[in-house]
Parts: C-alpha cells; structure tokens; sequence
C-alpha cells in the first residue's frame, strides 16, 4: 500500500522547459554562441543545471575554448535562471488539485529535485506549494545525484516509510531509472519536454498523462 509520493519539481509540479531553454539562450548568446539543436538539451533533463549547460555549449560550439566557456556559460546561466524568467513558469494543470487530494488521503508528501535550496524553496514559495510537503530535499542535500539512488533512499528514510510504500513521481527518463536504481516504484507524467518515446523505452510503472492519476495511484 502507498503511504508516501516523492515528487521532482521541474516538468512535474511546475512548467519549467520553456524557462531553462530561454535562459541557456540567453546565457550562450552572453558569450557570442547561437544555442543550437534545444532537443538535444532537453533529452538530458533531469541530470542537474550543470549538464544542461554542458550539453547546450557542446552541440552549439567546436571551439578549443570549449570547456572554459562552459563554466562561463554556466555562470551567466545562474544569473539568468531563475529570476530573469519568472514569467515563463507555472504550476502544471491539476497539480493543486491531485496534491489536495492526496492530502486528504492522509498521504505523505515529499519533494525531491536537483534544483538547488534557493531554486526549490522559489518555486515552491511562487507557486503557493509549500504547505503540501511534508519532506523538501534539494541539490544541497544530496552527495550523488540522479540516476543514483542515495537521494531517493534518503528520502525514504527521511519519512520513516519502507521502499515499497512510496512511490516517485517524475517526467523523464532519468527519473525513472533514478527509482529504478533505488528499487522504489515510478510513475511518470507526460507533462514534461521529453518525447514520450524515450519515457515509455525506460518502462514505468505507470506512465500518466497527467497529474489527475496520481489520485488514482493512492487508492
């Protein structure tokens, strides 16, 4: 039986693609790089801002430089991500009402995102999200990061539930090998960027369309 979802953030609770992908634009055009193929960015969701960064400078740029502009790029990026495009984010159709739900349930509630403290504790402030979660874990919180599974465990541990009564809500791929790793049962959401393909290669447990089912999933 479930008693506990642990949910990312980023393409699950809030809308956040359009956000990331305008500030990686705005933070290579800062260093005179024209950001080039955003579906190869976005297939990497789900692995920190670093990787993002990373990928956006390797497929747009072939200098020798390379690598310095990564950090510089990465720079630029945290200057930009979150405040400078506030107006791109919002929380995902029926996310408020499902977290109600479950809620009432008696359900707990955890977050567990590789947003750092300050990006997590923004959305969850901007977008009227805190009161739901019983457990935040960020970045900070975490020495590996996904598809490791000591962020996941250290959530469960942290709620004082077994593997087997949670269950992780994500939308990419890398969420569901991340539960996968930490033998916790995933469902994922098709609310996020990736190509529903790579989602459905990766074989959830449930694969939804969108946040009206993680009701269901508590029953």
């Amino acid at each position: 039986m479930i008693k506990a979802f642990i949910f990312d953030v980023g393409g699950t609770l809030v809308k956040t693609d359009e956000a990331i992908l305008e500030a990686l634009t705005r933070a290579l055009r800062e260093h005179g790089i024209e950001f080039k193929d955003k579906e190869k960015v976005v297939n990497v969701f789900g692995q920190g801002q670093m990787k993002n960064v990373q990928t956006a400078v390797e497929v747009s740029y072939a200098g020798p430089d390379r690598e310095e502009k990564i950090k510089q790029c990465y720079a630029s990026f945290k200057t930009v991500f979150p405040l400078q495009v506030i107006s791109y984010f919002q929380v995902i159709p029926y996310v408020l009402k499902g977290l109600d739900a479950l809620k009432r349930k008696g359900m707990k509630l955890a977050v567990l995102t590789g947003f750092n403290q300050d990006e997590t504790e923004f959305f969850l402030d901007k977008m009227r999200l805190r009161q739901y979660f019983d457990l935040i874990l960020s970045a900070e919180d975490m020495v590996k990061h996904r598809p490791d599974p000591q962020g996941l465990l250290l959530a469960v541990e942290k709620l004082g539930l077994k593997k087997e009564e949670c269950m992780y809500v994500g939308d990419t791929w890398v969420d569901i090998l991340f539960a996968r790793n930490a033998v916790v049962r995933v469902a994922c959401v098709k609310t996020g960027a990736q190509d529903h393909s790579l989602l459905e290669k990766e074989k959830p447990d449930y694969l939804v369309d969108d946040f009206r089912e993680m009701i269901k999933r508590g029953e």
